[in-house]
């Protein structure tokens, strides 16, 4: 392969960058939105790695679509409470734990499980290992 075509098919033009972009926040996975442009997924990774603004673009995107997708199932929520439509609970139920799980890693500072810190602290010559726990309930 020449160096000119190694060039061109492991590049990825700013047009592209932004399909990819545009596709996750409306919701599709980076592997959809690759595909659509016509990216792969690898080239994509690589970019971002060396590519600060466009590894940054990809997760606010990423963070909008699963703002997204929590506000949707909201709205489905409502909707099927209020009789205003007609979902399959199942897959209501389904959609719900998704959009959870979806929310709980690409937002975990805001809906994150909290998280159990350990560590070790050295002062005045001595050694303190610190396990903290998620607050108890007092009862």
């Amino acid at each position: 392969m020449s160096i000119n075509r190694y060039i061109h098919t492991h590049m990825i033009s700013k047009a592209k960058q932004e399909k990819v972009i545009a596709s996750i926040t409306d919701g599709h996975s980076l592997v959809k939105a690759c595909q659509d442009a016509k990216v792969s997924r690898a080239t994509l990774y690589r970019h971002m790695s060396k590519n600060a603004e466009l590894d940054a673009n990809v997760k606010t995107a990423q963070r909008q679509a699963a703002e997204k997708a929590l506000e949707e199932l909201e709205d489905m929520y409502g909707d099927a409470l209020h009789g205003r439509k007609s979902y399959d609970p199942n897959l209501l139920r389904d959609y719900g734990h998704h959009v959870r799980w979806k929310v709980q890693k690409i937002l975990p500072e805001r809906f994150g499980e909290s998280k159990n810190r350990a560590g070790v602290e050295i002062s005045d010559g001595s050694l303190k290992i610190v396990w903290e726990t998620g607050s108890e309930d007092a009862s």
